[in-house]
């Protein structure tokens, strides 16, 4: 009987050892670890920065809701726990269901970007055209392909996206903003504009033009004074960002309606090369 009690205690010892008892090196995660120590986060804890876009987005983590990401750029939602593999699941309406298992180690913090998928039934189409063909297409920042005179459809999510055709030789790249509606058809044509670089003869209210790569340069002849203002390109428009001078360019680039607009009133002239 004796030998039986001394076996069981040995095997018990044995089971607290191997378990990381008192004489393990184990430390299991501290209860709290929404409470940061004094260096950050705890050891043993770790910090997921959840981000998605769009905004808004219903997120739980193993299972239990966390909220919603923000709608604002630069911040996150977050959710502190113990470090180990931690599975997110995301919704929302008009994106099929989101899950990944995401790693997490001790005493760090993790970002993680919720990339949905629009269903189909949230997506629109949009046929772009150009009046010049030869361009690449960029939808939102992403090449989609190389125009040519022919509409080229995409699809794509519902609302807001920036459609953009560039490298046109003999041009400069042109862009609009075209708003989608899920389960609809629209249309857009960019109107690419042709490169404006080069010297430009014209008098507008004593002022003498020149323009050089797509910046205006203004000289006042009579205080002598240098003004130089970038401008802004889009197709066959022309605008500076303080809202003092807007232009248009013929189709065949070869003349350019000026106006500038100052204290003493507007000034509209025609330019040619």
């Amino acid at each position: 009987m004796r030998n039986h009690l001394m076996m069981a205690a040995l095997g018990a010892a044995f089971l607290v050892s191997a378990c990381g008892g008192d004489g393990g090196n184990m430390t299991p995660p501290p209860a709290d670890c929404e409470t940061l120590g004094p260096d950050g986060i705890r050891e043993g804890c770790s910090e997921l920065r959840l981000t998605s876009m769009p905004g808004g987005v219903a997120v739980r983590v193993d299972g239990m809701a966390l909220g919603a990401t923000p709608t604002l750029p630069g911040e996150t939602l977050n959710w502190r726990g113990p470090f180990g593999t931690v599975t997110v699941e995301a919704t929302l309406d008009g994106y099929e269901p989101y899950m990944e298992d995401v790693l997490l180690r001790s005493g760090s913090a993790v970002s993680h970007d919720v990339a949905l998928v629009p269903t189909a039934s949230a997506m629109g189409t949009l046929d772009v055209s150009a009046d010049v063909g030869g361009g690449t297409l960029v939808v939102d920042g992403t090449e989609r392909g190389t125009m040519d005179t022919m509409p080229m459809a995409v699809m794509l999510p519902e609302g807001m996206h920036r459609i953009e055709v560039q490298a046109v030789p003999g041009h400069v790249a042109s862009w609009d903003e075209v708003t989608i509606v899920r389960g609809e058809t629209s249309a857009v044509m960019i109107s690419v504009g042709r490169d404006i670089g080069g010297s430009w003869s014209c008098e507008i209210g004593g002022f003498r033009v020149v323009v050089m790569d797509a910046t205006f340069r203004n000289i006042v002849a009579a205080q002598g004074l240098d003004i130089v203002e970038d401008l802004a390109v889009n197709g066959n428009r022309l605008s500076s960002s303080d809202g003092m001078i807007s232009g248009t360019i013929s189709a065949d680039g070869q003349s350019l309606e000026y106006t500038f607009t100052g204290p003493g009133g507007s000034y509209t002239e025609r330019c040619t090369r």
